[in-house]
């Protein structure tokens, strides 16, 4: 089976919607697909779940949403709602998540 870990680190809704299709896109294929929240993409969090933004919802319920990065939610100013967001914050590579973890796990690396 493929498996690819999709970074986004864009802080556009356009964009971060997109990653959100492909992603969802993937996984209804058969493609093993992880989402992870890094950069800018951090503070769109917040957004998204007051929202109830379905696309969001459907990535948490499949399972994609893998996590969002610690180091950049501090630098953005979002820290202490991503914490309590219940989504897992990474932090493995000096505070953000490591791409090297995901590699060694067999995914394909995309970047948003």
């Amino acid at each position: 089976m493929r498996k690819v870990a999709v970074f986004t680190f864009m802080g556009d809704r356009m964009c971060f919607t997109h990653a959100l299709l492909n992603a969802i896109e993937m996984k209804e294929s058969g493609i093993e697909v992880k989402l992870i929240l890094e950069g800018k993409s951090v503070a769109l969090l917040e957004d998204f779940i007051e929202e109830k933004n379905p696309l969001f919802q459907k990535t948490i319920t499949m399972g994609i949403m893998d996590g969002v990065c610690r180091a950049c939610s501090d630098q953005m100013g979002v820290l202490s709602y991503n914490e309590q967001s219940g989504i897992q914050l990474l932090d493995e590579l000096k505070g953000h998540p490591s791409m090297a973890r995901y590699i060694d796990e067999g995914f394909e690396i995309i970047t948003l």
